[in-house]
């Protein structure tokens, strides 16, 4: 298992033939699922406030900058015809100053909803925190979802389940084996052979083996990998080899003894 829960069911018994993929023990899921739902809600609020951002406040802001636009057009031309009016001694100081303080507000008006233009658009501070916000919950969801994967733990290959430590109810963690699966496909058996015998063995080499529980069976095999490494503690050098045509007998961890032609 790669999370901590309570196993909720066993689906395969010992000696079940298995393909990859397959379900193999269900563990409490209820406490995941609803951490999906959890994460789901996020991302819905989060796309919400990219929509609200680009068909709503960009919208608007940038109407605003129109609207600022022309009023401050029409300060200008007061201001402009004030200004004129005050050379000539038609318009007293005051009035020049309202005119002045109405054309400054009105450029600090059309500054401002720039600004927001700015922000809102692609690039912009609202944006890219709107859109940081909807990447976090996207991958919160994912990662949400992986975890509640992992509640159905699934065969790794085809093959045939040899053991099972493993019972409904049993809280699991992990780095705790719950079943052995034999995987299916080539057989290949596993000798040490001394290393003083180390030359005689090259690869593609043929053998006869058989297996100690059936001693008068033979079959061929060929060696196809020897180790670089020597085992100092028995001396002994690990050598594998592949059976083509393997007896239906051949299961795993069975002892065999094999004679290798040199």
């Amino acid at each position: 298992s790669q999370i901590t829960g309570m196993v909720s069911d066993v689906l395969v018994s010992e000696g079940q033939r298995v393909t990859r993929g397959q379900p193999l023990i269900a563990v409490e899921r209820k406490e995941l699922e609803a951490l999906v739902v959890q994460a789901q809600g996020s991302v819905a609020q989060a796309e919400a406030r990219m929509r609200q951002m680009t068909e709503l406040t960009l919208p608007v802001a940038k109407e605003n900058v129109l609207q600022a636009e022309a009023t401050l057009k029409n300060a200008q031309a007061t201001f402009d015809r004030t200004e004129q009016l005050a050379r000539n001694d038609n318009a007293t100081r005051a009035a020049l100053d309202d005119a002045r303080k109405g054309l400054d507000q009105a450029r600090a008006q059309v500054n401002t909803t720039r600004f927001q233009v700015f922000t809102a658009s692609p690039g912009g501070s609202d944006f890219v925190m709107a859109q940081t916000q909807l990447d976090q919950a996207r991958a919160n969801l994912e990662a949400a979802r992986t975890r509640l994967g992992y509640a159905t733990i699934t065969a790794p290959r085809d093959g045939v389940l040899i053991a099972r430590n493993v019972e409904r109810g049993m809280v699991v963690q992990p780095g705790t084996t719950l079943l052995i699966l034999a995987p299916a496909g080539d057989v290949q058996l596993v000798v040490d052979i001394d290393e003083r015998n180390l030359g005689m063995l090259s690869l593609g080499q043929k053998a006869l083996a058989s297996a100690d529980a059936f001693p008068s069976q033979r079959f061929a095999a060929t060696v196809s990998y020897i180790n670089p490494g020597v085992d100092i503690t028995r001396a002994t050098v690990a050598v594998k080899l592949t059976v083509p045509d393997p007896p239906p007998y051949i299961t795993q961890d069975m002892t065999v003894s094999v004679d290798i032609e040199a």
